[in-house]
């Protein structure tokens, strides 16, 4: 077995499983396993405003492509990919923000 056949054996068996690391979500309506990690407040384009955010880590093989404004549901909670994904070692990075309501004023 080579070192790529061990890791993409670790990467399903422990760091994905859900008894261990992951947890269920769904990505644009597909259920998934996802690594939720590191809950952050991002700015946003309007002055004073920030949404809750976080990095999450999704296998390649359980989503081939992820963009900006994809979808996922982890927690009760909608997210929308920000950021530029990123693709290393058959995972991928993802920064998401949390789904956020505009606020009419009657303007």
């Amino acid at each position: 077995m080579t070192f790529k056949d061990h890791l993409a054996t670790d990467l399903a068996n422990i760091f994905f499983n859900d008894s261990e690391f992951a947890e269920t979500a769904t990505y644009n309506g597909k259920q998934i396993e996802i690594i939720p990690d590191a809950t952050m407040l991002q700015s946003t384009s309007v002055p004073g405003v920030i949404v809750p955010g976080m990095t999450v880590y999704v296998r390649a093989d359980q989503q081939a492509k992820c963009k900006q404004g994809d979808k996922i549901v982890h927690d009760g909670n909608t997210y929308y990919v920000s950021g530029m994904p990123m693709l290393e070692a058959g995972i991928w990075t993802l920064q998401v923000d949390r789904e956020t309501k505009s606020l009419s004023y009657g303007v």
